[in-house]
């Protein structure tokens, strides 16, 4: 399961300062997390679906604003050139752009509790 850096600072920013460390070694030591980054690769994906989008709905159908759709096209490219094929999400615009690309999205509503 891959997380992108930039989720794992929109989770940590909801956690206590000192639990920080505790939230990441929680998430490292866990074999199926993996912490991906935004690399060159993903941004040569980025670069492609802004283009794309520019020569139409910049926003892609989105209403957010510009720099919540660059967020989630950046989550959406890290995730495919890692080789993701299912996003994790309750968020609506991530969702739709994902379905876009053609990325299986599953709510947390969807998933099987254990």
């Amino acid at each position: 399961m891959l997380i992108p850096a930039s989720v794992l600072g929109e989770i940590l920013v909801r956690v206590r300062t000192e639990q920080i460390d505790e939230y990441r070694k929680m998430i490292y030591s866990r074999a199926p997390f993996s912490v991906v980054h935004f690399g060159e690769e993903a941004a040569i994906e980025v670069a492609a679906m802004n283009r794309k989008k520019e020569q139409g709905d910049k926003r892609g159908g989105s209403t957010e604003v510009w720099s919540k759709v660059k967020f989630d096209r950046q989550i959406i490219a890290i995730a495919k050139v890692n080789g993701a094929r299912i996003i994790y999400s309750d968020d609506k615009p991530l969702r739709n752009f994902a379905e876009q690309v053609d990325l299986k999205v599953i709510s947390s509503h969807e998933l099987e509790l254990p």
